[in-house]
């Protein structure tokens, strides 16, 4: 995620003004890495985490 952080500011800069969609190919949909990303943007954006 650090290699990537330009990146993240991006897809938060556009979260900020509209619905971002992450989409993933796993089985399981608590575990992958949309769950991961999204727990990542919220973090440094300061919002709750909704599921």
């Amino acid at each position: 995620m650090k290699q990537h952080a330009e990146q993240l500011d991006r897809i938060r800069a556009l979260a900020k003004r509209k619905t971002v969609t992450l989409v993933y190919g796993a089985h399981d949909e608590e575990h992958n890495d949309a769950v991961v990303l999204k727990q990542v943007l919220l973090q440094k954006m300061g919002s709750p985490q909704h599921d």
